[in-house]
């Protein structure tokens, strides 16, 4: 009677793929690939702002550190605001922005 139910089973088992670098058959780029695929497609935006946020910061830093040694004060402090604000991220194709 159990094997009625397992036997089914243990033959989609064994058609499967021996491991996940195996793509499965009718699936060429396999799980990995569409796992990869739909990382990266997630990930471009943050990525993208990371780098851009980075770069602000750092801008920011320099504009600051020149105006300071000039001895604008105000200055300085101006390009530290300019500095925390956020960055816009144009991505074509990826997401409504």
């Amino acid at each position: 009677m159990w094997a009625d139910y397992t036997a089914p089973g243990a033959e989609r088992l064994l058609a499967a793929p021996r491991s996940v670098a195996e793509p499965a058959e009718g699936f060429a780029g396999g799980l990995v690939a569409l796992a990869l695929s739909q990382y990266a497609e997630h990930a471009t935006k943050d990525l993208q702002y990371i780098a851009l946020r980075a770069g602000k910061s750092l801008q920011g830093a320099v504009d600051a550190t020149t105006a300071y040694l000039r001895g604008d004060e105000e200055m300085a402090a101006e390009a530290q605001r300019k500095a925390l604000g956020e960055p816009r991220v144009d991505v074509p194709g990826v997401g409504g922005a």
